[in-house]
Parts: structure tokens; sequence; C-alpha cells
């Protein structure tokens, strides 16, 4: 059977309930300044990704697909804050104490099986994405 796995990164743009509610707490003007590292890639980007890759001869094959930069999510809140028009002040937040507030406290999409999130990078060494498209949009 021919197919090809397709692996993105964080997916920036519209549907992305994460990066939605990050945007919508911009009027705070503090995010926790969360370490966890990300490689958003703009749905755009995918959507092009994928259409490239129906074309390809030979798509059996496995595809990391992730943005141009790799930041941390307190980065990524301080671009989204910044596109609302707010300055971002990022406070240190424990790792442990970032978990333990996704018990029962924040709401969705905070859930608890996000906590499993925060304790590995959504990164890549190998970007096909680059490779594929050539030039990618920023996330935000």
């Amino acid at each position: 059977m021919i197919h090809t796995i397709i692996r993105p990164s964080t997916v920036s743009g519209r549907g992305n309930k994460l990066l939605e509610m990050i945007r919508s707490l911009a009027f705070t003007r503090i995010f926790p300044d969360i370490s966890t590292r990300t490689q958003p890639i703009a749905v755009e980007d995918l959507s092009d990704l994928m259409a490239e890759i129906l074309e390809m001869e030979e798509p059996d094959h496995m595809v990391n697909a992730a943005g141009p930069l790799s930041m941390t999510i307190g980065e990524m809140a301080r671009e989204l804050y910044h596109d609302e028009g707010y300055r971002c002040v990022l406070m240190p937040a424990p790792q442990v104490i970032l978990e333990w507030s996704m018990m029962d406290i924040l709401p969705p999409p905070f859930h608890r099986e996000n906590r499993q999130l925060l304790r590995h990078y959504n990164t890549t060494g190998e970007n096909h994405a680059l490779q594929i498209l050539g030039d990618l949009r920023s996330p935000f």
C-alpha cells in the first residue's frame, strides 16, 4: 500500500484552539515563560506541502513538517500578543507548577492530558517542509 505520513509540528492558523486561547489572553499582557520548544508551521504551508506530496511520483515516505523557526511556547505567546497589539511579559513559571495548574484550574485546551506536551519538544532536525517547498511563511 502506498502511503505518506505527514508529521506536523504545531499548526498555526485558524482552528488551533491552543493558539486561539493564548491570543485571547493578550489583554492580560502576561504569560508563563513555558520553555517547551515548538516549530509552528502555517496552515497554508501545510496545505501547500500536502499538494506537493500528492504530485510526487514516489509518495511513499514520512514527512516532518515544521515552520522555519524553533521557539518556546513563551516566545510564541509573545508573537501572538504582539499581533494583537500588546506587549507580553513572560513570567517565570517552574514546570511542576505549570503541570499542576493543568490538573483542574485552567480551561480547555489546557487539559490534564496536555501535561505530556510540556515535557517534550515539538521540533524537528530534518524539516522536509522546507526542503520540499523551499520557502515558508511566518507562522504568525
